[in-house]
């Protein structure tokens, strides 16, 4: 049996792909982190980290930036640049701003 076959049968709930801008947001709001979250479920995530990151945290808030929520979360598994994490609880509306993109001005 394959590695991807062992794992799907590990997991619990079906997970949706999808490709989002998101931030982890750490150290009482203090520090963020780019990423992108690659899948999705009701109980977790699979993201990309952007970059490196000396150390990621066992626990932080993650922030779906397109959709204005946000999880707080624990690390499950990290390998290399990807990771998994399992939600504590419920998505809640974001406390940070989104940004609002603006046009610029036709005429100065």
């Amino acid at each position: 049996m394959d590695q991807s076959a062992t794992a799907m049968e590990r997991r619990q709930h079906a997970r949706r792909r999808q490709l989002k801008a998101s931030t982890i947001v750490f150290h009482n709001l203090q520090s963020t982190y780019k990423c992108v979250t690659r899948n999705i479920t009701s109980t977790g995530a699979g993201i990309e980290l952007v970059g490196s990151m000396p150390e990621l945290p066992a626990n932080f808030t993650l922030a779906i930036d397109s959709d204005g929520i946000e999880y707080d979360c624990a690390l499950v598994w990290l390998t290399g640049q990807r990771a998994g994490v399992a939600f504590n609880g419920p998505p809640r509306s974001s406390a940070r701003p989104r940004r609002k993109v603006s046009s610029a001005p036709t005429e100065w």
